[in-house]
């Protein structure tokens, strides 16, 4: 199945803005996030001494993020502002809330856990969508 055409600048600007929410997200959330997730600031940075690499993953992979929600919404001729937010709605619904409140669930994670990381991952999408809405073709 080829790829519909690609509009590099609204991937590039979704993925941007979708990685400077997740700063602006855990930098307000931050104290909340480490005790919801049970550890201190120094057993994360433990063995990993600043490396970028949990930021270049982070950015990756929201690049991916905006690259298939910009196929999907072009494939759905959902580009419309509400019809890209409400397709955002969805697949955060289907595709991330449930399977990181089973995940969490497993693990014995905080519910606040999940609610901080969920409602971030709600942001981006939405900002994304919104993003690519935008920007358009």
């Amino acid at each position: 199945m080829p790829f519909a055409d690609v509009n590099w600048i609204a991937v590039l600007a979704s993925t941007v803005a979708g990685f400077v929410f997740g700063a602006l997200w855990y930098s307000g959330l931050g104290k909340a996030w480490l005790a919801a997730l049970g550890k201190t600031e120094a057993e994360l940075t433990e063995g990993y001494a600043a490396s970028p690499l949990p930021y270049v993953i982070a950015f990756a992979a929201q690049a991916t993020i905006g690259f298939f929600l910009m196929q999907l919404l072009v494939r759905l001729d959902s580009m419309t502002l509400g019809s890209a937010l409400a397709a955002a709605l969805v697949l955060w619904l289907a595709f991330i809330l449930g399977p990181m409140a089973v995940n969490h669930s497993f693990q014995r994670a905080s519910r606040r856990l999940t609610l901080i990381d969920a409602g971030h991952w709600l942001g981006v999408l939405l900002l994304q969508a919104l993003v690519i809405s935008l920007v358009g073709l």
